[in-house]
């Protein structure tokens, strides 16, 4: 998914990281041709126009180029032979696998109007020309492939639900995976999830951009945050708050360290910084948080303090320097 060929097959553009290179097959050398400076660095789903001047790219988190992240993706072209790349789409919303229509026009698998579908935009080498438009006739697609000699479109269809079972800790033998007692049920995806530290309860977050909490023991999910990312959810040692990394509509897709009561209430939002702010973890006395942050580039760990419980928070500052 890193990876284009060039519609002659002489050359080769892929991506290390946030850089894209082209390289010659006739070649050793890899030529970097642009780097990416939008909020996403995880570059991939390259797609090399068919007249070869340009290349399309998705900028996204990891795994976004399986659409199993709560955040969307960037689609992004650049001059094949170098220049400053141009965004076609936002990430805002999922924005995936980019193909070629025609030399002036990019298919592309998006949410934008709620389930998933595949929309065509005009773009040229500044960047898109007109609004995206819904491609009639594809039912949930997942990834693309366009064939621009026979006029034929491929599609790969995925629905995914990822849903939380428990297992007994000390069975006397091995247990079936099938054997596992359904938690949560539903059309979601959870990817992350902690149990409170009374064994009660268990928090968690899913696509369906909500932070939630429900009975081990049975009843219904009791929401708390209905913020986009909602994930890395982690209970305080007391029980009474947790943390978790969110987005608020003025920074779509970069997640900040985020608080809650765990009885519910008002959400308290403890970062206000560039990148990614997530994996929060309590010290054991509940008066500091260790985060992961790309703020600086790249993941750091920083530190989050307050004096009492209950009381303000301040960044203390940072933890590693590798």
């Amino acid at each position: 998914r890193n990876l284009a060929w060039s519609p002659d097959g002489a050359s080769v553009a892929f991506a290390v990281r946030d850089t894209i290179f082209v390289a010659a097959t006739a070649d050793t050398v890899a030529r970097p041709i642009a780097v990416n400076t939008g909020k996403y660095r995880y570059l991939h789903s390259l797609a090399w126009s068919p007249d070869a001047r340009l290349i399309a790219y998705v900028a996204g988190l990891p795994g976004s180029e399986f659409g199993n992240t709560g955040a969307g993706g960037d689609i992004w072209i650049v001059a094949a032979d170098g220049g400053s790349p141009a965004q076609v789409v936002s990430g805002e919303r999922l924005n995936l696998s980019p193909a070629w229509l025609d030399a002036g026009h990019l298919l592309f698998v998006s949410n934008h109007d709620g389930p998933r579908g595949v929309y065509v935009v005009g773009v040229g080498p500044r960047g898109r020309r007109g609004q995206p438009r819904l491609v009639p006739g594809v039912a949930d697609p997942l990834s693309i492939s366009y064939a621009i000699s026979s006029n034929r479109l491929v599609f790969a269809r995925s629905t995914v639900r990822t849903n939380i079972r428990a297992y007994p800790l000390r069975a006397p033998g091995a247990t079936s995976v099938r054997n596992g007692r359904q938690v949560t049920r539903g059309n979601q995806m959870v990817v992350y999830a902690d149990v409170s530290p009374d064994g009660r309860w268990i928090a968690y977050g899913s696509d369906v951009r909500v932070l939630s909490k429900l009975p081990l023991d049975g009843g219904d999910a009791v929401p708390l945050a209905s913020l986009p990312g909602g994930v890395h959810p982690r209970w305080s040692q007391d029980g009474r708050e947790i943390a978790f990394a969110g987005t608020r509509g003025d920074s779509p897709g970069l997640n900040q360290i985020m608080l809650v009561p765990a009885e519910g209430g008002r959400v308290a939002q403890l970062t206000n910084a560039p990148g990614q702010n997530v994996f929060p973890a309590w010290s054991p006395g509940g008066r500091s948080i260790a985060f992961t942050s790309t703020r600086t580039g790249g993941a750091r760990v920083w530190r989050l303090s307050r004096d009492s419980l209950g009381g303000p928070w301040r960044e203390v500052g940072q933890l590693t320097d590798f």
